[in-house]
C-alpha cells in the first residue's frame, strides 16, 4: 500500500497525477476507522488530508462563506459567523457524536462518506451549497451539492477526485435557518430523522422557503410540497401551517414497504414542530 500526507495543495496535486489505480483520502477517519475495524484494509493509495492547513480555513468573500473541507464539527459549531447567519448549519454540528468526534470529525468527511443519515448533507442542501473539487488533472471546479451526492447513495466523485471544500451563499438580514433531527437518545445520536427548514422573513411575512426531509430516503431531499405550505404563513413562533402532515405524507409516499414508516410519519409531525419554533 501507497501512503502519502501532502502538506500543500501542491503536493497533492503532483500525487494525483502520477500514482497509478484508485485512491482513498482520509482526514478525521470518524467513519473510515469504524468501517474497516476488525476487517483488512484493501486501500491500494491511501491519502491522509490532515496537513493541509489550506482545507483548515473559514473565510467569509464576496457574500458567500467558504468551509475548507477540513473543518471540524465543533470548529464550524463555534463559528460566531455560522452562529448568527446560519444557524442550522451550526445545530447541525453541534448535533454530531460527542465531543471527541466533533473536535476529529471534519465536514468534508461527513459529506464524502454519504450516509442517509448523515446531518451535514441536508444542510448543506438546504443551504444551496456548492462543493469545491479537485480532479486528477488539478483542475479544481464547483459541483452543486445535490449533484454530488447520488440518488441510490453514494457521492459522484470518481477516482482521484477529491473534496477540498464548500461555497454557502450567506442568506441576508432577513434570512433565518433552524435543524432538529430524532435518534434512539437525545445527545450522542445517529439520526432516525432529520428536517432542515429556511426563510427570508420581512414584516413577519416568510417567503422563499426551503424544506429538506433527512434520513427518509437514500439521500436527503427537498420537499416543494413543505415549502409552498411555509410561503405566506406569518413568522410566529406557534403556528399551524400543515408541515408536519405534509412530511408525514411523503415519509408514507417514500419509505411505504419499510418498517420504520409507521414510526417516522407520526414522528415527523412533532419534529416539524421543533423546528418550525426553533426558526
Amino acid at each position: 500500500m501507497n501512503y502519502a500526507q501532502p502538506k500543500e495543495l501542491c503536493q497533492l496535486k503532483e500525487i494525483l497525477a502520477t500514482w497509478e489505480g484508485p485512491c482513498r483520502f482520509v482526514a478525521g477517519c470518524t467513519d473510515f476507522l469504524a468501517q474497516r475495524n476488525g476487517k483488512p484494509w484493501r486501500e491500494e493509495n491511501l491519502i491522509s488530508l490532515t496537513e493541509l492547513q489550506a482545507l483548515r480555513q473559514l473565510r467569509a468573500q464576496e457574500g458567500a462563506l467558504y468551509i475548507g473541507a477540513l473543518c471540524t464539527h465543533g470548529q464550524i459549531a463555534a463559528e460566531d459567523l455560522i452562529r448568527s447567519r446560519l444557524p442550522a448549519l451550526a445545530a447541525a454540528c453541534e448535533g454530531v457524536g460527542s465531543q471527541q468526534i466533533r473536535n476529529r470529525g471534519t465536514i468534508g468527511g461527513s459529506v464524502a462518506n454519504a450516509s442517509p443519515a448523515g446531518d451535514m448533507y441536508p444542510v448543506l442542501l438546504l443551504l444551496d451549497a456548492q462543493a469545491m473539487v479537485l480532479d486528477a488533472a488539478g483542475e479544481e471546479r464547483f459541483l452543486g451539492i445535490e449533484q454530488l451526492i447520488l440518488d441510490k447513495g453514494g457521492t459522484a466523485l470518481q477516482n482521484k477526485q477529491v473534496l477540498l471544500g464548500f461555497r454557502i451563499p450567506l442568506p441576508g438580514p432577513y434570512g433565518k435557518s433552524a435543524f432538529g433531527k430524532l435518534g434512539e437518545r437525545r445527545v450522542v445520536t445517529i439520526a432516525k430523522l432529520s428536517l432542515a427548514v429556511s426563510a427570508h422573513v420581512q414584516e413577519g411575512i416568510m417567503s422563499g422557503a426551503r424544506v429538506v426531509l433527512g434520513a427518509a430516503a437514500p439521500k436527503a431531499f427537498l420537499v416543494e410540497e413543505g415549502a409552498q405550505a411555509l410561503n405566506g404563513q406569518p413568522y410566529a413562533r406557534r403556528f399551524s401551517c400543515g408541515l408536519g402532515e405534509i412530511l408525514s405524507q411523503i415519509i408514507q409516499q417514500r419509505i411505504s414497504g419499510r418498517a420504520s414508516m409507521p414510526y417516522k410519519k407520526e414522528a415527523v409531525k412533532g419534529l416539524a414542530q421543533d423546528v418550525l419554533e426553533k426558526l
